[in-house]
């Protein structure tokens, strides 16, 4: 009976010995891979995070140390975005963008619902026109050009 326990003692230790022990995964942070997320802001309050639709991108692989270049499709605003629920902002003197890291620099370029520009500004204060639009924001970086589109009712 003793040798059945210690054999079987034995098999047990052996097998948890030998089991595989899963590390949790890292999280591989890649966002050097692509533009800065834009950051509309009424006052102080958040009011929308939006990625990049159309960018050309620049950065450093850290794998293989090599330079890349990634570069999205252009599309009509119209086709990037719908205008269908625009954002609604009430008094754009509150309203602020921001990056970060910051571009160089980045203008404003509003779009009709026919992709027809219809004004383009430097800073958002300076809207004057009231309406609904796409508001392109073109930013330009380092390490490349990032365009961002949101469905806006001024």
């Amino acid at each position: 009976m003793k040798r059945w326990m210690v054999l079987l003692i034995s098999i047990v230790v052996l097998l948890v010995g030998c089991s595989e022990k899963k590390e949790p995964e890292k999280k591989v942070d890649e966002s050097y891979k692509y533009p800065p997320t834009l950051f509309l802001a009424v006052s102080s309050v958040l009011i929308e995070k939006i990625d990049a639709q159309n960018y050309s991108w620049r950065y450093i692989d850290k794998e293989t140390e090599k330079i890349e270049q990634v570069t999205t499709d252009s599309l009509p605003p119209t086709k990037t975005v719908s205008i269908e629920n625009p954002l609604v902002i009430k008094d754009k003197k509150y309203l602020k963008i921001g990056f970060q890291p910051l571009p160089k620099y980045y203008r404003i370029i509003l779009w009709d619902a026919k992709d027809r520009e219809k004004a383009t500004y430097t800073n958002v204060k300076d809207i004057k026109k009231k309406g609904t639009y796409i508001m392109e924001v073109e930013a330009n970086f380092e390490k490349g050009e990032a365009h961002y589109f949101i469905p806006i009712t001024f």
